[in-house]
């Protein structure tokens, strides 16, 4: 049985290399009050889009910030 559930991070999986935020990217955030957020994309560079949001590709995800704490 499940007592409490939290929610710390957030994937967002994009096919495109130059992602955007969109309103309902940034609402989703928001609601779920997570505090690692990541969008994981085909191939681009590691770098940060906005406050708490990360972006990857699949390999850097998961050799740099996986287990997520």
């Amino acid at each position: 049985m499940i007592d409490r559930f939290e929610t710390n991070s957030l994937i967002e999986i994009k096919y495109s290399s130059n992602p955007k935020l969109s309103k309902g990217n940034k609402q989703s955030f928001a609601d779920l009050g997570t505090t690692k957020n990541f969008i994981i994309t085909p191939n681009t560079d590691d770098y940060m889009i906005a406050e708490n949001i990360r972006v990857c590709n699949l390999h850097d995800f998961i050799s740099n910030y996986l287990p997520i704490r």
